[in-house]
């Protein structure tokens, strides 16, 4: 990936994203605001300057905004462990029973806090034996993000470690920007990635 003097200069600590049409910068945007824009392509900027170049999600949801791309739809999942806010390991070889939803986000992401009532539908429609959704929370201030999950009520499981976009799953699954979620399969295999809907499950699950 480039690396960018600018994309430093310009994200101040966080991520920012510069959107171009037609091969012409026309706006430079904070990468929260990015999810779901109709551009023709952007560079997300990391912390360090580091660019990845981004396309608009496909209709089939294998990839969105905040993709690499690297891990594609049908490739296996990145192992991974980990604890939740009430203290519950989960690890991917565990949950092999069962799909997986991951659904990365945090409190201080608009576009994750407006797509959370569809990750509620999901656990809510398909949240069984067989299924299981976790919140993988990339926030690093752990009272505010008890406090949110208690105000409103999650009815998932939450995962935090409090390193932010540098914590072991956000960096094993290649995550540039949020909401962002994966979908896998028992077999332990990506079937889907991006902004995933009830819509998008329920297709993917017969």
């Amino acid at each position: 990936m480039p690396n960018d003097p600018e994309g430093k200069r310009l994200n101040r600590g966080g991520p920012v994203t510069i959107l171009y049409e037609n091969g012409k910068e026309v706006e430079k945007i904070p990468f929260e605001q990015a999810s779901g824009l109709d551009h023709e392509i952007a560079i997300h900027f990391d912390r360090n300057g580091r660019g990845a170049k981004l396309r608009p999600s496909p209709p089939d949801g294998t990839h969105g905004w905040g993709c690499n791309l690297a891990i594609k739809r049908g490739d296996p999942a990145p192992d991974f462990e980990a604890k939740t806010l009430d203290g519950k390991t989960v690890s991917l070889k565990g949950e092999r029973e069962k799909m997986l939803y991951l659904e990365f986000w945090s409190t201080g992401c608009g576009p994750c806090l407006g797509h959370l009532p569809k990750v509620r539908e999901i656990h809510e429609k398909y949240g069984s034996q067989d299924f299981r959704v976790i919140g993988v929370s990339l926030d690093k201030d752990l009272k505010r993000l008890t406090r949110f999950v208690r105000e409103k009520q999650l009815p998932f499981d939450v995962k935090f470690d409090g390193n932010g976009w540098d914590g072991p799953l956000a960096t094993k699954y290649e995550i540039a920007g949020i909401p962002h979620a994966y979908l896998i399969n028992r077999d332990g295999r990506v079937a889907a990635r991006g902004q995933l809907e009830p819509k998008d499950i329920e297709a993917l699950r017969r």
